[in-house]
């Protein structure tokens, strides 16, 4: 599976502080990305390759506000099929402040058209924190998309 390595300097608004830098290095398999007022989405299809028209699948929003970061992992189904499926959120954070590991996961129901949030976990972002970020949708044992995600945030 090919990788690249994706770059995002998102200019955020924190409060009256005015614009504060979060400079985003991320790398995976092929992805989109967005940015936006203090956000960015890193989504991808099932099958590894980037795509703007992407209907379906498993995202990872990303939201700051001063020194914390809330990481939510997102389904969104946009046409697929609706059921019961399965998710996983793991996040991994080391740092000057320490490290930190969450572990997350749940069933949800899914029907076309309709983004469900399936989990929020809020990390400490002060000073050059890695993060680690693993996103897998499963119908029984059956991958059905995954988002990985590994970045510095400055």
């Amino acid at each position: 599976m090919s990788h690249r390595v994706l770059e995002l300097l998102a200019i955020l608004t924190v409060g009256g502080l005015g614009a504060l830098p979060m400079a985003l290095t991320a790398s995976g398999p092929a992805s989109s990305a967005s940015a936006s007022s203090g956000s960015a989405s890193f989504a991808r299809n099932g099958n590894g390759s980037a795509a703007a028209d992407d209907t379906t699948g498993a995202v990872i929003d990303l939201q700051r506000s001063g020194d914390r970061i809330d990481v939510r992992g997102l389904y969104v189904n946009r046409d697929g099929p609706a059921g019961e499926l399965r998710y996983s959120l793991s996040v991994d954070r080391s740092g000057s402040g320490g490290s930190m590991t969450s572990r997350q996961s749940g069933t949800f129901e899914t029907a076309p058209p309709e983004t469900d949030t399936l989990s929020t976990v809020t990390v400490n972002a002060s000073g050059g924190v890695e993060l680690s970020i693993i996103l897998e949708i499963r119908d029984g044992d059956r991958l059905v998309d995954d988002n990985r995600r590994q970045m510095t945030v400055d």
